[in-house]
C-alpha cells in the first residue's frame, strides 16, 4: 500500500512555512486586525516556520509512521479548534475573522488527510471476541434454539431479519438484513448437527453496512454435566484499514461480549420456555 502521508507532511510544511513568512512579514497589519499585540503574531509566525521545519524532518526516511501522521493530524486539529475558540472569544473586526479563517480551513482539510493516510498504512490484523457460557438445558435443546433464525434476529441488536440456511451443509447461504434495511450473505463453512456451525460474511456485499474487511462467526454448544450445556460464541474479523475500521473494531471489541452474552440469556430463557411447554403437553397427555 501506498504511503502518502510523506507527501502531504511535506505539503503541511510548504503551507505552514509560507503562512509563517506571511504573519512574520504582515505582523502590525495582522495584529490590528486581530486585535492582538505585533509580538505575539510575530511569535506565531516565527512558531509556525520552527513547525514547517519539523514537518519537512519528519516526512523524511522511514519517520512518516501511522503514529506520527494521527500525532500532527491531532495537532492541526487543536489549532483550528484553538481558532474558532479565539474567534468566540475575541471577536475580532471582520478582516481578521475571515484571515483566521482562510487560513484555517487548508490546515483543517490537512488534519483529515493526514489522519486518513495514517490509519491507511497498515492494515489492522485480525480480532476476535468470544464468549463462553454454561446454562441449563439438554445440548439438543440448546441446539434447536441455537440455530433458529428468528430467535436470533430477535435476540441480535443490530438485525431485523435472518433467514434460514438454503441447506444445513457447507456453501449453504442464508440472508441477514440489519435494523435500516441493509442485508448481506453469509455462507456455511462447518455444519455439525446437533454441535457447532460456523459461517463467511460476505463483506465485500454492495449493501453490507459495516467497514470491515473479513467477517466470520462459529456457534457451538456441548455436554456440560447433568441437565446443562456450555455455550460458545466466537467472532473473528479484521476491520478494514481506515479510521472508520478501527473506531468500528474498537467498540466491537467492548460490546461485543456484552451483546453475546444477551443472546446467549435468550437462548437460555427459550429452552426453559420450550422445556416447560413439552412437559405442560406431556402432562395433558397423561391425563387424558
Amino acid at each position: 500500500m501506498t504511503n502518502e502521508l510523506p507527501r502531504l507532511l511535506r505539503l503541511n510544511a510548504a503551507y505552514s512555512s509560507l503562512t509563517g513568512v506571511v504573519t512574520l512579514a504582515g505582523s502590525p497589519y495582522l495584529a490590528n486586525a486581530l486585535g492582538v499585540s505585533t509580538t505575539l503574531v510575530a511569535v506565531l509566525g516565527a512558531g509556525l516556520i520552527g513547525y514547517s521545519l519539523g514537518l519537512a524532518w519528519l516526512s523524511r526516511g522511514n519517520r512518516a509512521t501511522s503514529r506520527t501522521g494521527f500525532a500532527v493530524a491531532g495537532a492541526d486539529a487543536a489549532w483550528v479548534l484553538m481558532v474558532a475558540l479565539f474567534l468566540v472569544v475575541a471577536r475580532p473586526a471582520p478582516p481578521g475573522m475571515a484571515i483566521a479563517i482562510a487560513t484555517s480551513v487548508p490546515v483543517a482539510v490537512l488534519a483529515v488527510l493526514q489522519a486518513r493516510a495514517a490509519a491507511r498504512l497498515n492494515v489492522p490484523g485480525s480480532r476476535i471476541v468470544e464468549v463462553v457460557q454454561v446454562i441449563e438445558g439438554q445440548r439438543s435443546e440448546v441446539w434447536e434454539v441455537m440455530i433458529d433464525p428468528a430467535l436470533y434476529a430477535s435476540l441480535a441488536p443490530n438485525l431485523s431479519k435472518v433467514g434460514a440456511f438454503s441447506r444445513q451443509a457447507e456453501s449453504a447461504q442464508r440472508r441477514c438484513w440489519d435494523v435500516r434495511g441493509k442485508h448481506w450473505d453469509e455462507s456455511l463453512t462447518t455444519w455439525q448437527p446437533g454441535e457447532s456451525f460456523a459461517v463467511a460474511v460476505h463483506t465485500d456485499a454492495d449493501d453490507y453496512p459495516y467497514p470491515l474487511a473479513q467477517m466470520r462467526g462459529s456457534w457451538s454448544v456441548a455436554d456440560a454435566g447433568e441437565g446443562e450445556s456450555r455455550v460458545t460464541v466466537r467472532f473473528e474479523f479484521q476491520p478494514q484499514a481506515s479510521m472508520a475500521g478501527r473506531a468500528f473494531a474498537a467498540a466491537l471489541a467492548r460490546s461485543g461480549p456484552m451483546i453475546m452474552r444477551r443472546i446467549i440469556n435468550g437462548w437460555q430463557d427459550e429452552t426453559t420456555r420450550r422445556a416447560a411447554l413439552v412437559q405442560r403437553e406431556a402432562v395433558q397427555d397423561s391425563g387424558r
